[in-house]
C-alpha cells in the first residue's frame, strides 16, 4: 500500500499559510486513518497548533485538499509546513517551505547553485518540456525581449558634421576622429 503525499504552498500571509495537501494511492488503493499538519521553525519548534484533516478510509483515487494554517505569531523566515499521514502499519511524511518563492523557483531561476556529485548527469529540457513547466509555474516563462534598437547613430550615412559631433560626444581626440572619418570613407 504505497501513497504519494505532497504539500504545496499556495499563498503566505504574515501569520498564516495556505497549503494544498495532495494524496495519491499507488496501485489498487491505500488506507489512510488520518492526516495532520503543523507549522514549524527551521529548528523544528512549533509555530501553530496541529491541524487534523477529516480524511480516513481507503483512497482509490488521488485527492487534493486546500487548508489554511494559522501561526501563533508572525511567521519567521525559513518556517515550513510539516505533515504526516498514517494508517495502522505505515506513516508518510511531507514538508514544504512556508516562504514563497523558495526551493524550486530559486533552483530553476539559478538563484542558488548546486554542486552535483561527479557521477551526476543532467539532460537539457526540450522546448515542449519547458513550455509544459511554464504552464504549471508561470514565473518560469521566458520574458519577452524588447525589440532591438539602434544605440549609436548610423555613421555610414552620416554627414561630416554629424561624425564630428559623434566623435565629440564619445570623447575621441582629433587623431582618432580623423581615423574614424577615413575608415568611414573607405568603400
Amino acid at each position: 500500500m504505497a501513497l504519494q503525499f505532497q504539500l504545496n504552498l499556495e499563498r503566505r500571509e504574515a501569520d498564516r499559510v495556505f497549503v494544498s495537501v495532495h494524496l495519491a494511492p499507488e496501485g489498487d488503493g491505500a488506507e489512510v486513518q488520518g492526516v495532520a499538519l503543523m507549522l514549524v521553525t527551521r529548528g523544528g519548534d512549533r509555530l501553530s497548533n496541529r491541524l487534523l484533516l477529516p480524511i480516513a478510509g481507503v483512497l482509490d483515487r488521488p485527492m487534493t485538499s486546500h487548508v489554511e494554517l494559522r501561526a501563533l505569531e508572525d511567521l519567521p523566515k525559513a518556517a515550513r509546513v510539516v505533515g504526516v499521514a498514517w494508517n495502522p502499519s505505515q506513516q508518510w511524511e511531507a514538508t514544504c517551505p512556508a516562504d514563497p518563492g523558495t526551493q524550486l523557483e530559486a533552483h530553476l531561476r539559478g538563484r542558488t547553485t548546486i554542486v552535483p556529485s561527479s557521477e551526476a548527469e543532467f539532460e537539457e529540457l526540450s522546448c515542449g518540456e519547458r513550455t509544459a513547466i511554464a504552464q504549471v509555474f508561470p514565473w518560469l516563462a521566458p520574458c519577452e525581449l524588447p525589440p532591438p534598437r539602434v544605440v549609436e547613430p548610423e555613421l555610414e550615412t552620416a554627414t561630416h558634421e554629424e561624425i564630428k559631433s559623434f566623435c565629440n560626444d564619445i570623447g575621441l581626440d582629433r587623431e582618432e576622429a580623423e581615423w574614424l572619418e577615413a575608415l568611414l570613407d573607405e568603400p
